[in-house]
């Protein structure tokens, strides 16, 4: 072998074990930041984990707001059927007191009459109280439903982020963190 043959894999050489030093320095220095990054992983998880929290809350939240609306709603709506069944069955009374100053046959077909419309009024308020009634429960089942999906949508984000977590606290133990794993590594 010639002498440029010797140089050559001498600078090889120097150069490969230069490497392996630079290697073995990076880890050391990574040894001392090491703690540094599992801390920020922490925080970074647990900033993750209040973030869909909040979420959760916020999807509960609006779940009970959209069933207060739905109860407001019913209850405006029954109270609105019963001053209109009342002011109907008020023209009804009105209408019963007029019958007396009339014949027999015009008192009969007007008393068949306003049994009919009693039985109508009587028909519509209530089919509109058990609509209103219906459209609450509805709301409820509604609720209950946006209350579950926020819960598992809980579960799986905090299951991903747990994940996530786990990953990276692996990517950091598993890199050299001294001189020593970073010259052979």
């Amino acid at each position: 072998m010639s002498v440029i043959g010797l140089t050559w894999a001498g600078a090889a050489t120097f150069l490969a074990a230069g490497s392996a030093v630079k290697s073995g320095f990076d880890a050391w220095d990574w040894g001392q930041d090491k703690d540094d990054a599992l801390g920020a992983e922490k925080d970074y998880r647990d900033a993750q984990i209040e973030l869909a929290g909040d979420k959760k809350d916020i999807a509960r939240d609006t779940a009970d707001l959209k069933l207060d609306i739905a109860a407001s709603a019913r209850d405006f709506s029954i109270n609105k059927i019963n001053f209109g069944a009342r002011t109907s069955l008020t023209d009804l009374k009105d209408s019963s007191e007029n019958i007396g100053k009339t014949n027999l046959a015009t008192n009969q077909y007007q008393a068949r009459k306003m049994e009919k419309k009693a039985a109508t009024v009587y028909d519509t308020y209530q089919a509109g109280i058990d609509s209103s009634i219906t459209n609450y429960k509805n709301a409820l089942s509604v609720h209950d439903l946006s209350d579950r999906s926020a819960n598992v949508a809980y579960e799986q984000s905090v299951g991903d982020i747990h994940r996530n977590y786990y990953k990276a606290i692996e990517d950091i133990e598993t890199r050299p963190d001294n001189f020593f794993e970073g010259l052979f590594s």
